[in-house]
C-alpha cells in the first residue's frame, strides 16, 4: 500500500512540472488570436479585445485534457491494484494490473503528445470518469475496512479498469491507426476551402502589403504599386489600372469570348467559348509575381463558390517537380499530399509557382511537360509565374493563351509609398542616387526599405558598389529591424529567447537544406528533411540507447518480480542488447529525416511499448503455468519458455524501436552541431512571428525566394 502511495506522489510532483512538455510540441487548446504587428504600409492593427468569458469557461479553458487524461488513465488502473490484491490475493494479481497500467499509460500519453494528431474531446473526457468510480472502492481499502463481497469487488475492479484505462488507450491507439491509414479524401468544397485559408494566411504575412494611404475612396480596393500589362492571343497588350482586377478584364475584354468560361476555368460568367492553355506570370524577381499569383487565386475561389462547377485553384510549387515526370501524375500526387483531397485533373485549377528555382536545363524540361499537357487537356487552363530572366533564356516557349506582364514601380509611386511610412529622408535620398533607384523599383525591397528605415545607414549604403550588395544590405537591414521587433507571442521565458547569430544561423541553415532537397514548405511537426551520415562515435549512440532500454526493461522487471530476480535477468538483458545494439548500430549508417516521420515514429514507440509489455508479463504468465505441471521433459518447456520469452519480449521492442532511435538519435545530432535548437518546432512558431517563415496550418515556408537565397548565403559552407 505505501507503495502505491510513494508512486501516485512522484507522479504528481512529476506531472507538475514543466520540464517534458517542452520536449514535444502540444499546441494549446485555445491560442492566442494572431495580431500583425503595424508596418508602414499596412494601418495600425485594432487590439484584440476578448468577450467576457463565462466562468466555467473560464475554468475549462486553464484545463488541458491533454495533460490531464494520461495522468487519469494511469491513477484508474493503480487503484486498481489494491482492489485487487484484497479482493482476490492471487500473487500475480497486481503485477498484472500494475504491469497493463503502466503500459497503457505510456501508450496512451504517447500517441496524444507525439505531434500530427489531435484527439477528439470525448474521448479525452471518456478517461476521466471511471476514476472517481475507483476512488470510492479505493478509500475503504485504505481506511483499514474490508470488503465482504471479495469476487464482486474484482469483478467491477476489472469493469472499471477496462473503461478507465484500458478502453481509453485501445480507442486513442485506433483513433490514431485509422486517421493514418484512412485519412479522411476532402471533397471540392473542403477543399475550396483549403485553399481559400491557405491564400488568406499568406498574403496576411506578405512581405508585399499595401500603403495605408493607396486606397480607392470609393471602392476601398487596394492599389498595386507595379503597373500590369495584359496580352491575350493575338490582341495588342492591354495596361490595366492600379484598381482593376485581371480576371474582370479578361473576362470582360469584347474583343475575345474565350475569356469567358461556363466550365469555370478561368471566369464564372455566362456560357461562351472555352478558354484553353497557358497563362503565364512575367516579372523580375522581387516584382510581385507570387502576389499576383495569390490575387488570381483568390478572385478564382470567389467565382468557385458562386459556381460550384467551376474548377478549384490549387497553389503548387514546381520546384519539386522531377524531369521525366508526366505533369498530370504529378499535379494529382501534389494535390493529394498537400490537401488530402480526392479529386479528378478535371476539377482543379492549378497555380504554379517556383519554376525558377529549377535549373535552366529542368525548366526547358517543365516547359515541355506543361505544352504535352496543355495538347493532352486542350479544356485545361493552368497559371504559370517565371521571371524575365529566366523565361528569355529558355529555347522552349510555353504555349500561351494569355501573358500577364508586371513592371517596375514608378518613381512617383516609390514617392507616395515612403513618404506615406515617414521615410522622407530615405526618399530623398533614392532620388538623388541613380545606384539606389533601381533598388527601390522593386516591390519587396521597397518594403524592406521602409520597414527597415531605422536599420538603414545612408551612407554606408551609397558607399557599396554593385547592385547585389545593395539588396543584401537591405535584406540585412530588414532582419535586424525584425529581430529588434517584439513578438506578439511570447514564445519564450523572459531572458531565454534565442540569440540573433542563433537564430540568423539556423534559418541559414535551414534555408541551405530547404535548397538543397528543393523544397519551398516544411512541416512544423517533424525535423527537417536531411540525410545523415553517421560517424563510427556518432554510430555508438545507438548502442547506448539500446543498453538504455536494456537497464529501464531491468528495472520494471525488478519492480515486479523482486531485486534478486531483476539483477540476474538484467545482466542477461544487457548481454543480450550488448549484441543487438551493435548489430542495429552498425545496420544502418544513414538516416533520412523524410523516411521517419511523426506516423512512423508513433507506430515504433506503440510496438515496442507492447512488446517490451508482453515480455515482461510473459515471465508470470508462464511461470504460472510451469508450476504446476510435473517434473516430465515435455512439461520442462514452460520452464524453458519462462527464460525465453522476457528476452525475446526485449529483443523485439528493441528492433521496433529502430525508427525511434534513429530520429533521436538524428535529432540529438542536428541540435548538439548547433544545426537546430531542441524544440524545433517553437523555434519556426517563433521565426514565423518575426515574419521570417509563413505558417499555413502545420506547414511553413519562407516568404520569399529572394529572403530564402539571402539567409542560405549569410553563413556560407
Amino acid at each position: 500500500m505505501d507503495k502505491v502511495f510513494i508512486c501516485c506522489s512522484f507522479i504528481q510532483k512529476w506531472y507538475k512540472s514543466e520540464t517534458y512538455f517542452h520536449l514535444c510540441f502540444i499546441p494549446s487548446l485555445h491560442p492566442t488570436p494572431h495580431t500583425p504587428h503595424p508596418t508602414p504600409h499596412t494601418p495600425h492593427p485594432t487590439p484584440y479585445t476578448p468577450h467576457p468569458t463565462p466562468h466555467h469557461l473560464l475554468l475549462m479553458s486553464k484545463i488541458n485534457l491533454a495533460r490531464i487524461s494520461p495522468l487519469a488513465v494511469f491513477l484508474n488502473g493503480l487503484l486498481g491494484v489494491p482492489i485487487a490484491q484484497s479482493s482476490v490475493p492471487l500473487p500475480s494479481a497486481w503485477i498484472f494490473f500494475l504491469a497493463i497500467t503502466a503500459g497503457c499509460t505510456l501508450l496512451y500519453a504517447f500517441t496524444l503528445w507525439l505531434p500530427g494528431y489531435l484527439a477528439p474531446s470525448w474521448l479525452l473526457f471518456a478517461s476521466l470518469l471511471p476514476v472517481a468510480a475507483s476512488a470510492a472502492f479505493y478509500f475503504p481499502i485504505a481506511l483499514g475496512e474490508a470488503i465482504a463481497f471479495g469476487k464482486i469487488a474484482f469483478y467491477l475492479c476489472l469493469i472499471l479498469f477496462f473503461l478507465g484505462t484500458l478502453l481509453p488507450t485501445l480507442l486513442l491507439v485506433a483513433s490514431r491507426w485509422r486517421l493514418w491509414r484512412m485519412p479522411p479524401k476532402r471533397g471540392k468544397q473542403a477543399l475550396l476551402a483549403l485553399v481559400r485559408a491557405e491564400i488568406s494566411a499568406r498574403k496576411q504575412q506578405s512581405l508585399l502589403a499595401v500603403a495605408p494611404s493607396s486606397r480607392e475612396p470609393s471602392s476601398g480596393e487596394p492599389k498595386r504599386l507595379w503597373d500590369v500589362e495584359v496580352k491575350i492571343g493575338k490582341q495588342p497588350s492591354q495596361k490595366l489600372g492600379q484598381v482593376e482586377k485581371i480576371l474582370e478584364y479578361c473576362a470582360e475584354y469584347s474583343a475575345i469570348d474565350s475569356a469567358i468560361d461556363s466550365a469555370g476555368n478561368f471566369a464564372g460568367y455566362s456560357a461562351g467559348q472555352e478558354l484553353s492553355g497557358t497563362v503565364l506570370v512575367l516579372g523580375g524577381r522581387g516584382g510581385g509575381k507570387t502576389t499576383t499569383l495569390l490575387d488570381l487565386a483568390e478572385d478564382l475561389c470567389d467565382r468557385a463558390e458562386l459556381n460550384p462547377s467551376n474548377r478549384v485553384p490549387v497553389l503548387l510549387d514546381l520546384a519539386s517537380w522531377k524531369p521525366n515526370q508526366p505533369l498530370e501524375r504529378w499535379l494529382l500526387r501534389s494535390v493529394r499530399s498537400k490537401y488530402d483531397a480526392d479529386i479528378e485533373i478535371g476539377e482543379i485549377f492549378p497555380v504554379l509557382d517556383g519554376i525558377d528555382e529549377l535549373s535552366l536545363k529542368r525548366q526547358e524540361q517543365c516547359h515541355k511537360a506543361i505544352n504535352r499537357f496543355s495538347r493532352d487537356f486542350e479544356s485545361q487552363l493552368m497559371i504559370v509565374c517565371s521571371s524575365f530572366d529566366r523565361y528569355k533564356h529558355c529555347k522552349t516557349r510555353l504555349r500561351l493563351r494569355l501573358a500577364i506582364g508586371l513592371q517596375s514601380i514608378k518613381e512617383d509611386r516609390i514617392k507616395d509609398y515612403l513618404l506615406a511610412a515617414k521615410s522622407r529622408e530615405l526618399w530623398e535620398t533614392i532620388e538623388d542616387n541613380s545606384d539606389l533607384l533601381p533598388v527601390a523599383k522593386v516591390p519587396l525591397f521597397l518594403n524592406a526599405i521602409a520597414l527597415a528605415d531605422e536599420e538603414i545607414l545612408i551612407q554606408a549604403w551609397k558607399r557599396l558598389k554593385d547592385r547585389k550588395s545593395r539588396e543584401r544590405y537591405v535584406l540585412n537591414a530588414w532582419v535586424r529591424r525584425q529581430l529588434a521587433r517584439r513578438s506578439s507571442r511570447r514564445w519564450y521565458p523572459p531572458g531565454r529567447e534565442p540569440s540573433s547569430k542563433k537564430t540568423r544561423y539556423w534559418l541559414s541553415w535551414l534555408a541551405k537544406t530547404m535548397h538543397r532537397r528543393s523544397l519551398r514548405e516544411i512541416s512544423l511537426e517533424s525535423l527537417p528533411p536531411v540525410t545523415w551520415q553517421l560517424t563510427p562515435k556518432q554510430s555508438s549512440y545507438t548502442l547506448a540507447i539500446v543498453l538504455l532500454l536494456a537497464l529501464a526493461y531491468s528495472l520494471c522487471f525488478g519492480l515486479l518480480y523482486g531485486f534478486n530476480t531483476g539483477v540476474i535477468y538484467g545482466i542477461v538483458f544487457v548481454g543480450v542488447s550488448l549484441v543487438s545494439g551493435t548489430a542495429i548500430a552498425l545496420g544502418r549508417r544513414t538516416l533520412d529525416s523524410r523516411s521517419l516521420g511523426n506516423q512512423t515514429i508513433w507506430l515504433s514507440g506503440v510496438s515496442t511499448i507492447a512488446f517490451c509489455l508482453m515480455g515482461l508479463l510473459s515471465f508470470a504468465l508462464v511461470g504460472g503455468i510451469g508450476s504446476n505441471t510435473r517434473a516430465d521433459l515435455l512439461l520442462e518447456l514452460p520452464k524453458l519458455a519462462k527464460f525465453i520469452l522476457p528476452i525475446l519480449g526485449l529483443l523485439a521492442g528493441q528492433v521496433a524501436a529502430i525508427p525511434g532511435i534513429q530520429h533521436l538519435i538524428l535529432h540529438f545530432i542536428l541540435w548538439r552541431q548547433g544545426h537546430i535548437p531542441w524544440n524545433y518546432a517553437r523555434f519556426l512558431q517563433y521565426a514565423a512571428d518575426k515574419t521570417f517563415l509563413q505558417k499555413v496550418g502545420k506547414r511553413c515556408r519562407f516568404p520569399n525566394y529572394l529572403v530564402q537565397e539571402h539567409f542560405a548565403h549569410i553563413f556560407p559552407e
